[in-house]
């Protein structure tokens, strides 16, 4: 009887938070638990993380740790087969920037896992769900950024500062100051 070995695929996982809130608070603890179980669960060797505390709407190469992960999986030998993202939109929040590393990455034979909603980009299946997040994470970051606006045009109609910079010369009233207490 001759045993038949079968190669693990080795997975990174990667994580990004949006906002400093998120960043501060346990988005990117709570991720790595999520894509460190799924790894397991999959039974993959887990190689190393890598996380960025910046938008998904910036592409591969302004994103400090997917730039340093694009140029790991560029490595001979590939020390990995599988990225691992929590979410679709942990990808990006726009066509190019979600698009652009994910297709690089599978010239290169390494392919990208969505723990959310258990699939990847190997399938045919996989790659319509790919799609369909794609398009979602783009919805909805038009949608944010349409109640962004909103919200500080409504500001400056009232006669409030939208945010930003205050012009030379001026100042903010109660800028920096703690709210009255009881």
């Amino acid at each position: 009887m001759t045993k038949t070995l079968t190669p693990t695929l080795c997975a990174v996982d990667y994580l990004r938070v949006s906002t400093e809130e998120q960043a501060k608070g346990y988005g990117i603890a709570y991720t790595g638990k999520r894509t460190a179980k799924y790894i397991e669960k999959k039974g993959w060797i887990h190689v190393d993380t890598y996380s960025d505390e910046i938008s998904g709407s910036l592409e591969a190469h302004e994103r400090p740790d997917l730039k340093r992960l694009m140029q790991d999986a560029r490595r001979t030998p590939r020390p990995f087969d599988m990225v691992v993202v929590n979410e679709g939109r942990g990808i990006g929040r726009t066509g190019r920037a979600f698009w652009k590393w994910v297709w690089e990455l599978e010239d290169l034979g390494v392919y990208v896992a969505v723990v959310k909603k258990d699939y990847d980009n190997t399938t045919p299946t996989g790659r319509s769900q790919m799609r369909k997040d794609a398009d979602y994470a783009k919805e909805e970051r038009e949608l944010i950024r349409e109640r962004t606006q909103g919200g500080v045009q409504e500001k400056a109609e009232e006669g409030g500062h939208p945010g930003g910079v205050a012009p030379y010369g001026w100042r903010i009233e109660d800028k920096w100051q703690e709210p009255n207490r009881p």
